[in-house]
């Protein structure tokens, strides 16, 4: 690949290939035991097969390595070009080049890869045998001599393995080596931890993520600065989001603004206020926006949380959830976006209410930073988290006792900007709050036209994803504006904002799937495209089909 070439994925321009780097442990002359150990990013040269890294270090492939050409101690293994990562990993609507190489990575956590050559192998057409497997999801079942004490245990237990794989046969497949490699798992773990040195010991059924070098991922994250500006990640949101631009705009900007302020002052904090009805878009402008940043977005159901001590979850609880899903990565830990969603729930007058305001309590002493203590004695700080307060607060928007009056429910009320300790007062939050939320964001409520344009415009639209799948069976989906029209009026009715729409759409298209299942194969069917509109919402049985070469010939079903 041309080091200067440019390429481009969802008009942004990358220009970087991956690899996966191996360390190989020689075991004899004819057998070797490779590890992942971490992606590497820079230029894979395809015509001499070599792979060098931004930073300069060049890697011979693995094939190299067993047959002899490459000697050093590390190899690469499976490259991707940067297109390809993005094409297999990548999320195509909210572009993270980062997530990509997560994903990319995953693949290889916990696998052990092993490769014979010379006498340990019997086929014609091959130079040598290498195969990988999964350490957890494999037989731990060593049959070495017990009798038989340190290095040469695992040594013997390794001959038995290597000794059975002498009788495939190059026909047998994959499939077949990889079950009888299964029995020996354990005792190559268990050789690999006595030839290598302490640190680098690989446990079996302990977390072992591959990692990505800080100094590329530094790379990394300065390349998609300098392409992904604030202006662009909102731009992106509102393609998904309908509704809220005003509040996208403030919601990201408020969110860099918050990164310099931390990065500036750590001890500073200061939390966000998120309001606005279910369905409005809440999680979901949080969520691109991390995916954008590159923060890992936690959605912690406060409905769930209760003070230490008493029925529910903890904050450490769903910390280490947290841990387990970041697979124990604490420098990505410590940076995530932490949703506090159906915070409103905990509203409460009562000092010692153990579900309400002792949990808000606890919270705003996350807000504030602090240390908690997860199982194994594992350690997560907080101060450089950026902490969301979410929910819908309609105990304080239906409230309409001053002149103005403010309300969710009446949409002829005229809305006013409710201020801070008002709003405070009304959510029956602890007055510490006060002070500590001086970014408040309240999303406005979904009309029948900004659930129409939902439908419409939306990236995620689920009329329009319904409208791909039944073009991969070979028909044609046209809605007309009655139906959307239709549709929005029900998720008004159903008050749910957005999350209705997906349910209203799965049930008014649920017949057309079964015809189209119906009539797939059906080599005689004449018609291709199917109409549907106001009275298909109202009976999913009613919708048209039509025959787009002759329109004349129209069929309405039911």
């Amino acid at each position: 690949m041309d080091n200067n070439m440019k390429t481009k994925y969802n008009g942004i321009d990358i220009s970087k290939d991956v690899a996966i780097l191996l360390k190989r442990v020689i075991v004899d002359d004819n057998a070797m035991i490779f590890l992942p150990v971490e992606v590497l990013i820079g230029y894979y040269n395809d015509e001499y097969d070599y792979f060098e890294t931004a930073s300069g270090e060049v890697y011979h492939s693995v094939s190299d390595t067993i047959i002899g050409i490459g000697t050093d101690e590390f190899c690469f293994m499976d490259p991707l070009t940067d297109i390809e990562l993005m094409e297999m990993y990548a999320d195509k609507e909210n572009f993270s080049y980062a997530n990509a190489i997560k994903k990319y990575s995953s693949e290889y956590d916990e696998k052990i890869y092993i490769a014979l050559l010379g006498e340990y192998i019997n086929t014609q057409d091959k130079d040598y045998l290498f195969c990988g497997f999964d350490i957890k999801e494999l037989v731990s079942n060593s049959l070495a001599d017990p009798q038989d004490l340190g290095v040469q245990y695992h040594i013997n237990a390794l001959q038995k393995y290597i000794d059975k794989l002498k009788d495939l046969e190059a026909s047998d497949g994959e499939e077949k080596i990889l079950k009888t490699i299964e029995p020996y798992t354990s005792a190559l773990v268990e050789l690999w931890n006595a030839i290598v040195p302490t640190e680098q010991q690989y446990v079996m059924k302990s977390s072992n993520p591959i990692k990505v070098s800080e100094q590329e991922v530094e790379a990394i994250k300065e390349n998609l600065a300098e392409k992904i500006n604030a202006k662009e990640i909102c731009s992106r949101i509102k393609e998904t989001v309908i509704g809220q631009d005003e509040h996208i705009d403030r919601l990201v900007y408020e969110i860099l603004r918050l990164e310099r302020v931390k990065a500036k002052c750590p001890d500073k904090n200061a939390g966000v206020l998120l309001t606005g009805r279910t369905g409005v878009g809440k999680t979901k402008i949080v969520s691109m926006l991390g995916e954008y940043l590159d923060r890992p977005v936690f959605t912690i159901d406060s409905t769930q949380l209760s003070i230490p001590g008493y029925v529910g979850m903890s904050i450490e609880d769903f910390l280490q959830q947290l841990y387990d899903s970041e697979k124990g990565n604490l420098e990505r830990i410590e940076r995530s976006i932490i949703i506090f969603d159906e915070i409103d729930k905990k509203g409460s007058d009562r000092n010692q209410d153990v579900s309400g305001k002792g949990v808000l309590n606890t919270l705003l002493k996350f807000l504030d930073g602090t240390t908690y203590t997860i199982r194994k004695g594992k350690t997560i700080k907080t101060n450089n988290m950026i902490v969301i307060f979410s929910g819908a607060f309609s105990n304080v928007y239906q409230y309409s006792d001053s002149k103005s009056g403010i309300g969710f429910i009446n949409e002829q009320v005229n809305k006013t900007v409710i201020n801070t300790e008002e709003f405070m007062r009304k959510a029956q939050f602890p007055d510490e709050s006060m002070g500590r939320f001086p970014i408040f964001i309240r999303l406005n409520d979904l009309t029948k036209e900004a659930l129409i344009n939902i439908l419409k415009s939306s990236k995620e639209s689920d009329i329009e994803i319904q409208k791909a799948i039944i073009e991969e069976y070979g028909f044609t989906l046209e809605v007309e504006d009655d139906y959307y029209e239709a549709v929005a009026e029900v998720a008004i009715k159903e008050g749910t904002g957005a999350r209705s729409l997906q349910k209203i759409v799965y049930e008014t298209t649920s017949e057309i799937f079964k015809w189209i299942i119906d009539h797939t194969s059906d080599d005689e069917c004449e018609y291709d495209k199917i109409v549907i509109n106001k009275e298909t919402v109202q009976n999913p049985k009613k919708f048209k089909l039509k025959q787009t070469h002759n329109n004349k010939k129209m069929k309405i079903l039911n």
